[in-house]
């Protein structure tokens, strides 16, 4: 999924320091993108991802985003499989 791949990219970024000078690739493995440290196998003269420095605030902006997110995703799962149950129980 296209939107987890972003949402794991965006942890990383975010909750490690801006000091860390770690290079990424970004690698096609078929149907979803894989970030890594080592340059891709089908592409290994492919330069790395060019990562911006951002400030501490941002980081913890950043943080708490992705804490609401994954709280408001965990909450969607939990009322769907509440449907799910109702539905079956209606059956």
């Amino acid at each position: 999924m296209k939107s987890h791949s972003f949402l794991y990219l965006y942890l990383a970024v975010t909750l490690f320091p801006a000091s860390a000078n770690a290079e990424v690739y970004k690698c096609d493995n078929g149907a979803k993108a894989v970030y890594q440290q080592q340059p891709c196998e089908n592409t290994p003269n492919k330069p790395p991802m060019k990562i911006k420095d951002i400030s501490k605030e941002r980081q913890l902006e950043a943080q708490k985003e992705t804490h609401a997110h994954l709280a408001e995703e965990e909450l969607r799962k939990k009322a769907e499989q509440a449907g799910s149950a109702i539905q079956a129980n209606r059956m």
